[in-house]
């Protein structure tokens, strides 16, 4: 009898403890990861205020969300990060002010640029930061129109 109830708690605690993460219709393909960015030394031959760079480590993957919300344009998303990959997220933004982030497909990418530390594991993507091909991929990955 203990080993019937012991299997029921413990397939109820990972039902509502998956419950809590929403995955994209093709789970093993990350979402999106963020890299270390590394700009490059300016030149003379370049036009000013033209910045080139190149990526470094590998500082965050995700795979699935604890939300993502609609913005009221229909276009914008907001996404909530799982509890794991918010506290990463939110050492990320501690440490670095300009990260790279891509999409999974690498259809889609930005430099994202952190004037205060996000601890909430809550991002915004739209038109106006410049990240409207990422929250196009996001909604697409989430069949959210």
């Amino acid at each position: 009898m203990k080993a019937v109830i012991t299997t029921l708690v413990v397939l109820v605690f990972t039902a509502t403890a998956l419950a809590d993460y929403i995955l994209p219709n093709d789970p093993k393909t990350p979402l999106f990861v963020i890299y270390e960015n590394h700009f490059d030394p300016p030149t003379k031959d370049k036009k000013p205020h033209t910045l080139q760079g190149h990526v470094g480590k590998l500082l965050l993957t995700v795979y699935a969300l604890n939300d993502l919300l609609l913005e009221a344009d229909k276009k914008g998303v907001r996404v909530v990060l799982t509890q794991k990959d918010a506290k990463v997220f939110a050492e990320i933004t501690h440490k670095y002010q300009y990260p790279v982030l891509v999409t999974g497909d690498e259809s889609a990418g930005t430099v994202m640029h952190f004037t205060a530390p996000i601890e909430d594991g809550s991002i915004l993507f739209t038109d106006s930061n410049y990240s409207a091909d990422i929250a196009k991929y996001l909604r697409l990955r989430y069949s959210v129109k």
